[in-house]
């Protein structure tokens, strides 16, 4: 056929799809459970499976909680077809089809938990609680490798108190300052309640135990500090409604600070444990948060001081040595601390930082010594704090007298 390839009886044809194969496995396969009745508010008190895991390959795991659902209903008429449910309503009975019936989280469900990432795990979750649903990843690095998991399971109990809640006061502070605090807890209790005679509290900052009252008696009790704050073992298990208040002290650095508090109950070993709900435990206090917040704004860096303004390295054991401590604020994350020794012409002479930090009081000395450990001429130097923030960065500055 002149000017084509084709003949005129030659049929042309489109391709509509591909269908691309690869070898080896996905890096990454996300599951999603139903959601779980419990058949009533439970305990939940560990994640535990059973999995194999070549090098490389892993498995994360996250949960969420609810009391309540919303149900869902999808309507059909008799060929199947989707139809709204005023339509459904217009049709008559013999041309109605089924009606679906789904159940959906509610906007009171808390959100998807920290991932936990080796079985065994206390339970993340808020709980007592009736609903449940798990979130699985299965992850690898490489493509000839793939994590294989066969059980996977939420070990529950009848929880210590029905109900709890709990709030902290006060709830606002200025940052950088020691404050005394007031845990209140609430706690509510049924025929399946098993009680509870520990208490802990939790946080991203140190704290001090002062006393812990149930009713307006101060009880006696035993306390035992760990890396996240401290624990409390009762006289007795407490099966019995009342406000119970904890009071320690503490020094606020970061905005939003949680204190999170757990029941325990002895009889039943560490690895139960329930988690108090944020709310109004008194109804005088005007908080009902766990979260302490400090003011909102650009100050990264407070509450700095220095041992001297003049540094005399001269070996009297007076001013020798250079004290400087200082606050750093409102880090969500490790960030680098920076405190640097410059002369008068910018110089960089020393440098005293730390490699990265969080939010919480700092302490250095300068001995008046170089970067070369060699003692540095008689006059003024700067001295410069830095906090680098996400958003923006602390700067102070100082000059220091070398003087001998």
């Amino acid at each position: 056929h002149q000017g084509g390839t084709h003949s005129p009886y030659a049929t042309f044809g489109y391709v509509s799809e591909y269908q691309i194969y690869g070898d080896g496995y996905p890096s990454e396969v996300y599951l999603k459970s139903p959601i779980m009745d419990l058949r009533g508010a439970k305990g939940l008190i560990s994640i535990e499976w059973i999995a194999d895991l070549p090098q490389g390959t892993r498995i994360e795991v996250r949960t969420r909680t609810g009391d309540e659902v919303e149900q869902n209903y999808t309507y059909f008429d008799k060929n199947g077809k989707v139809v709204t449910a005023s339509r459904y309503k217009k049709l008559i009975p013999s041309f109605r089809g089924i009606i679906d019936t789904s159940i959906a989280v509610s906007k009171n469900w808390s959100l998807w938990s920290e991932p936990y990432n080796s079985s065994g795990e206390l339970f993340k979750s808020p709980s007592p609680r009736r609903y449940t649903q798990m979130d699985v990843r299965l992850l690898s690095d490489d493509p000839n490798l793939a994590p294989r998991l066969s059980k996977l399971q939420i070990n529950t109990d009848d929880p210590l108190a029905q109900k709890t809640h709990g709030e902290i006061f006060p709830n606002s502070v200025s940052a950088g300052v020691e404050e005394t605090f007031s845990y209140f807890i609430d706690p509510s209790f049924d025929s399946r309640s098993q009680g509870f005679d520990q208490l802990s509290i939790e946080s991203s900052v140190p704290m001090e135990f002062l006393n812990v009252k149930i009713g307006n008696e101060i009880i006696s009790v035993d306390v035992t500090k760990n890396e996240d704050g401290f624990s409390i073992m009762l006289p007795q298990n407490v099966r019995r409604a009342g406000i119970i208040t904890i009071d320690f002290r503490a020094t606020i650095y970061q905005n939003r600070t949680r204190f999170k508090a757990f029941l325990g109950n002895s009889d039943l070993g560490r690895n139960v444990r329930q988690y108090v709900d944020e709310g109004n435990a008194v109804e005088n206090i005007k908080s009902e948060t766990i979260s302490v917040a400090i003011p909102v704004n650009g100050e990264m860096i407070s509450n700095v001081s220095f041992s001297t303004q003049v540094l005399t390295p001269n070996g009297d054991g007076i001013s020798d040595e250079l004290l400087i401590e200082f606050d750093a604020l409102k880090l969500f994350a490790p960030r680098p601390i920076q405190v640097e020794i410059f002369d008068l012409s910018g110089k960089n002479i020393r440098d005293l930082s730390d490699d990265l930090g969080t939010a919480k009081r700092y302490s250095f000395k300068w001995d008046g010594l170089d970067a070369q450990n060699r003692l540095v001429p008689p006059g003024t130097y700067i001295l410069r704090l830095k906090v680098a923030g996400d958003s923006q960065n602390g700067i102070r500055q100082q000059k220091i007298g070398v003087f001998y």
